[in-house]
């Protein structure tokens, strides 16, 4: 496999991670779901202007299931440990 491509899957990875780091926790709907899509937009131009199209696949192959299981893996701690507390104590 090429490096680049592992580059990508790399990307994917964390941008999935991360998508997935959001969930439940957004305040504001429009602009995170407007700054997220023109973050990946970005991110997809870029990775086609310097691999090419065989890097989208990768990117999305890479991405899916990172976000799923990320999602999941929240789900299952909010199941068992309950909400976080987002409140700082004071000190």
């Amino acid at each position: 496999m090429d490096l680049p491509l592992l580059g990508t899957a790399g990307m994917g990875l964390v941008l999935g991670w991360l998508l997935g780091n959001l969930y439940g926790r957004i305040h504001n709907p429009q602009r995170t779901i407007l700054t997220v899509a023109i973050a990946s937009l970005l991110v997809l131009a870029d990775l086609l202007y310097i691999v090419g199209p065989s890097a989208i696949i990768v990117l999305i192959a890479a991405f899916v299931p990172s976000l799923i299981i990320h999602i999941l893996w929240r789900r299952q701690l909010y199941d068992r440990y309950g909400l976080p507390n987002t409140k700082h104590s004071g000190g």
